[in-house]
């Protein structure tokens, strides 16, 4: 099975230039993060061989589901490794059931400000994002409305929930 390795634990990348346009570190990672001073964590896949500013899947991981469980079932890490890309993946509080909707959208936001600072993985910077059921996937839909240029692709499965009101102060 999959054990992410915390991101905490690693010395800061050293360019390698006998490993050519490949990232640094591969493989399966944890990121510690606060959220309104909550800890929560954010996973990080780097499948091997992944060129440095690979593309990255954003995943939002279908409430009440284990992620590791999630990652190979799904076919998402196999599909990774087919095209030596990244997954970003985004789950539930402990408990395994997302929150409300502000408090999802402050732990999407906060994980996207953690992917995005590159410390240990240099990444494109446009993503596709894939949210399922549950306000962890409504919260990544209001993201990508709120960043469309920083997402190529994106769809939401049973992510049904964004407010009239969210729309309407987003969309002015």
């Amino acid at each position: 099975g999959l054990t992410p390795v915390d991101v905490s634990t690693l010395a800061a990348p050293v360019i390698d230039q006998t490993r050519g346009n490949h990232q640094e570190y591969e493989g399966y990672y944890s990121q510690k993060i606060s959220v309104n001073g909550t800890d929560r964590t954010v996973k990080y896949y780097i499948a091997e061989g992944a060129p440095i500013r690979c593309y990255f899947t954003v995943i939002a991981v279908p409430e009440g589901m284990n992620t590791e469980q999630f990652l190979t079932e799904s076919g998402w890490k196999a599909l990774a490794d087919e095209n030596q890309e990244g997954l970003l993946i985004l789950e539930a509080a402990e408990n395994g059931q997302w929150g409300d909707a502000a408090a999802e959208k402050a732990y999407v936001d906060a994980a996207m400000k953690a992917y995005n600072a590159g410390t240990y993985f240099k990444i494109f910077g446009e993503n596709y994002l894939v949210g399922y059921e549950g306000n962890g996937g409504v919260a990544l839909q209001e993201y990508a409305v709120e960043n469309p240029l920083k997402v190529i692709s994106a769809v939401f499965i049973n992510a049904n929930g964004i407010s009239e009101e969210f729309l309407t102060a987003a969309g002015a």
